[in-house]
């Protein structure tokens, strides 16, 4: 659509619009749209599938931690307790990412292709551009990484002290 637009507006000289035109036009808004609703549609069954997979692995998790004896294993009960609670929504997160992932890297294909037979080599620029940027991506996620580890590990060492002064409250109740 975007291209028979260009051309037609190349070609244009005066006088009336053809109604070619304005379906040229129409064919450029009707494909953001298309995205659009793919998209949404996209994340959407993406969230279902997460959810889904965060009951059924909290059903599991809460399940072995009732059957847990603190005794005989190194895992506390809020190691356990953040397990469910971060680890699973981990998952519900990452359900709609991993397929936007797919459809981002066709999308991107198709628009250095388009790119490309409009612009010639110079394209080409836009895609160093993209290839470029994918170390720094790299390290932005990373650096995430060691700040998720570093948050974990204090909810760890703040679940511990709970569960440890829940134990010492009961002894001294009981």
């Amino acid at each position: 659509g975007m291209l028979l637009l260009i051309a037609y507006v190349g070609d244009y000289v005066a006088g009336p619009i053809a109604p070619k035109a304005f379906a040229f036009g129409a064919l450029v808004a009707f494909g953001p749209l298309c995205t659009a609703v793919s998209d949404a549609h996209v994340f959407a069954n993406g969230w279902l599938l997460g959810t889904k997979l965060r009951g059924y692995l909290a059903h599991a998790i809460a399940r072995k931690a009732l059957h847990l004896d603190a005794s005989a294993t190194e895992q506390s009960t809020g190691q356990m307790v953040n397990l469910l609670a971060v680890d699973t929504n981990n998952i519900v997160n990452f359900c709609p990412g991993g397929a936007w992932v797919l459809l981002e890297g066709m999308q991107l294909a198709v628009t250095l292709g388009a790119l490309y037979l409009i612009l010639g080599v110079a394209a080409t620029g836009g895609l160093l551009v993209c290839v470029a940027t994918l170390p720094l991506n790299l390290v932005v996620m990373r650096r995430v990484k060691v700040l998720q580890d570093r948050l974990m590990r204090q909810k760890d060492e703040r679940m511990a002290l709970l569960s440890e002064a829940l134990r010492s409250e009961e002894r001294r109740v009981g």
